[in-house]
């Protein structure tokens, strides 16, 4: 998947509404699994990890009601009934896929299963390649017996837990604060006290949002600064309350929007950030202000005003590593050298975020020298390039955000990671002014090749939401004409015309929403002349199945109201069949970049697909 088509752009203007912060919203998602009673969450971020994260504590057996959502706002409001006993949990095997939160706050929570039956944590291919063992070996020391990893393999997944957590006091190192949540999460449900000697603490202001947060459910702790390492006391036998909260805007969603807006002529407002937070990546307003941004706070947001001349600076990202990507695209356009210091850490995220932007910045020209443990970037004029995204969010954004001042077309290759925690980012700097068009991936094919099985499979793969036109025709057509009718029962009713005027609607809207996803056309979408434009600029996939294995499906669930026929024998279907796609199969050939072949068994269409998603992930 690809992002492309970037124009330069010079102004931009409007207003932006930023979702709730994702560390925020899981960490009040598990809280709320472990709480005793109903919480009710408000402005949750719909993004992959959030998602992950609320299918994690369905499978633990926690209740999760959607009650409302805003596409607007890419929001929704969650009402979530805690688990009846985190102590006994009911489950074999728990899958956190590429969230590295909520894998870090499973990982011990799974440990306070004394339970007899075995617990296996599972995650996605990002995930499997970032270390835990500290964390492990910290449950470990708390008494835990869990097996790591597959022999012969540079994973600590997948874990087998065998034991429980006992309290107890563990001294670990803080390279992720992470890991420290993780354990204050947890801890407090035991049934004695424990104490944690943190030495080396990064990201301090995570730990501090976490300590934050579990006083307010009612979480009793104490926390100490030493000279050289920190001490956390946590009474045992504690409660959580329900929480009832509206989960604040995201700082780190913000960043790269903040920082687009002050390297052009813009006027843009931010609402949904709050003034006093103790979110780390807060600290990009005071770093924007000392390199000379115009930036303020009024009444009802955060606005800044671009354009304005910027210097480069030193800055410490020791406390917020996941504002590396934004401010080495933000150093290309300030005057003079920025040298970004002690983050090593930021090579430790979903990619080696160091890496993916010195490679990606200095394809586009830029003057920038790596350090192990940051970067210097003197101040350049860049150009348009192709650049590898890393299926990294915040790389993605940060380059889309440097694409947007350079004259010529750049691409950004292997971009499905966009979804983890803003798959509205095009939409959003669209809105107020930028030009950017992203590949969609297309699923087309003839009836009753398995469109909807493997789209549906490909988009779980890559993470991205699948959108299947057949369904969303349905949904349009019932909210239209109040009836309950199936897709035979329009083309009987309605007519031919009135089924494709609806598909391509909805066809044209989902692709102008800027939003990765898998699209499954119907057979005859590729038909239509306006339909064909638009499949000209996306990543179209054709399934493909022998003639009497598509009549075989059909008669099996069903023959299509389109074909006009009425209890057909196989010879008969085959033919009729034949003829529709005889019109059809040279526009599939002429869209088509790849094909799958749905004549074999499952298993095959499986490897197929999953071969696919890997060829994708990498465009």
């Amino acid at each position: 998947m690809k992002i492309k088509n970037i124009q330069k752009t010079s102004v931009l203007s409007g207003e932006i509404q930023i979702a709730g912060s994702k560390s925020y919203a899981i960490r009040c998602i598990i809280i709320a699994a472990l709480a005793q009673g109903t919480s009710k969450l408000r402005n949750i971020p719909m993004i992959q990890d959030v998602n992950n994260a609320l299918d994690v504590i369905k499978d633990l057996g926690a209740k999760v009601e959607i009650i409302s959502k805003s596409i607007l706002n890419n929001t929704m409001e969650a009402h979530i009934t805690g688990l009846k006993n985190v102590f006994d949990l009911k489950v074999s095997k728990i899958n956190t896929g590429n969230s590295g939160l909520t894998t870090h706050l499973v990982i011990p929570l799974l440990a306070l299963s004394r339970g007899s039956q075995n617990i296996c944590l599972e995650v996605g291919s990002q995930m499997a390649k970032r270390p835990v063992a500290t964390l492990v070996q910290a449950c470990r020391e708390l008494g835990a017996d869990i097996d790591s990893g597959i022999i012969d393999s540079a994973s600590d997944f997948p874990l087998l837990y065998k034991s429980a957590i006992q309290p107890g006091e563990i001294e670990i190192e803080g390279t992720s604060s992470q890991y420290i949540t993780a354990l204050l999460v947890s801890l407090p449900l035991l049934d004695g006290d424990s104490k944690l000697i943190i030495k080396n603490l990064r990201s301090r202001p995570y730990l501090e949002l976490t300590i934050d947060l579990l006083k307010s459910c009612g979480i009793i702790l104490e926390h100490t600064v030493e000279l050289d390492h920190d001490e956390i006391s946590i009474i045992g036998g504690q409660k959580f309350s329900p929480l009832d909260i509206d989960i604040p805007g995201d700082y780190s969603s913000a960043a790269c929007l903040m920082v687009l807006a002050a390297i052009t002529q813009s006027n843009i407002l931010i609402r949904g950030l709050k003034q006093k937070s103790l979110q780390a990546d807060s600290a990009l307003i005071p770093i924007l202000l000392d390199m000379g941004a115009d930036i303020s706070w009024v009444a009802n947001g955060l606005q800044i005003i671009g354009g304005k001349s910027l210097k480069g600076i030193e800055i410490d990202c020791y406390r917020c590593p996941d504002l590396v990507p934004a401010l080495a695209a933000l150093a290309c356009f300030a005057e003079g050298v920025t040298n970004i210091k002690n983050v090593a850490h930021a090579r430790h995220k979903e990619t080696d975020r160091i890496d993916s932007m010195v490679q990606g910045l200095r394809k586009m020209g830029a003057k920038i020298e790596e350090h192990p443990d940051g970067m210097s970037i003197t101040g350049s004029q860049l150009h348009a390039a192709v650049v590898d995204g890393c299926s990294d969010h915040r790389t993605i954004m940060s380059l889309v955000l440097a694409a947007t001042q350079v004259t010529g077309e750049s691409v950004i290759e292997n971009v499905c990671g966009l979804t983890k925690t803003m798959p509205n980012f095009i939409n959003l700097i669209n809105n107020v002014g930028c030009k950017v068009t992203l590949e969609n991936i297309v699923v087309m094919g003839f009836t009753h090749t398995g469109k909807s099985t493997v789209a549906a499979m490909l988009a779980k793969m890559l993470g991205l939401e699948c959108v299947d036109l057949d369904v969303e025709i349905l949904a349009t057509h019932h909210a239209h004409q109040e009836s309950e009718d199936s897709i035979d029962d329009i083309f009987a009713k309605y007519g031919h015309q009135y089924f494709r005027d609806l598909e391509r609607e909805i066809l044209v809207r989902e692709i102008r929403d800027q939003t990765p996803k898998v699209l499954c056309l119907g057979g005859g979408a590729v038909m239509d002349p306006v339909s064909q434009e638009l499949l000209a600029k996306q990543t179209n996939i054709l399934l493909t199945s022998d003639l009497e294995n598509v009549a075989d499906r059909m008669l099996e669930h069903g023959v299509h109201g389109f074909l006009n026929l009425e209890n057909p024998s196989r010879q008969e279907l085959t033919a009729q069949l034949g003829s529709v796609y005889s019109q059809r199969q040279p526009i599939y050939a002429k869209f088509a970049k790849y094909v799958i072949d749905n004549n074999s068994n499952q298993a095959d269409l499986y490897r197929q697909v999953e071969d696919m998603s890997h060829i994708l992930n990498q465009e």
